[in-house]
């Protein structure tokens, strides 16, 4: 059977297997591009690997999240400053900033019970 003209492979990427129109594939083509830059610029500018992923788990969530050089900027309301814990989210009292604080905590409780598993002794 012919492939579609609106359907592209593209090996060893995250583009979902079902057909996508063209506009489809390069919005999605543009949001990994935005990600891996904004990612590029964190490591660059030295940021933690813990705001590196408190970046990306909150970012999930609420898209309109950038850096402003070492500082999370969510929403242009919320800013969150090293080291990243949930005392550093500071901003304006309301739901976009206990929206972010209850996400810094949801992952920091994940980081935790992580960290708390893998120092537990496996005598076997």
């Amino acid at each position: 059977h012919p492939a579609s003209p609106n359907v592209m492979v593209i090996l060893g990427s995250s583009f979902p297997s079902y057909p996508l129109s063209k506009q489809q594939l390069a919005n999605k083509a543009r949001t990994e591009k935005e990600e891996k830059m904004s990612q590029a610029y964190a490591i660059s500018a030295g940021v933690s690997l813990e705001g590196q992923q408190l970046f990306q788990t909150i970012h999930k969530t609420i898209k309109d999240c950038k850096w402003q050089e070492k500082n999370i900027v969510v929403m242009e309301e919320v800013v969150i400053a090293p080291p990243y814990q949930v005392e550093n989210c500071k901003g304006k009292e309301g739901s976009a900033l206990s929206h972010v604080r209850k996400i810094g905590r949801e992952a920091l409780q994940r980081d935790l019970a992580r960290l708390e598993r893998w120092a537990e002794p496996n005598w076997g």
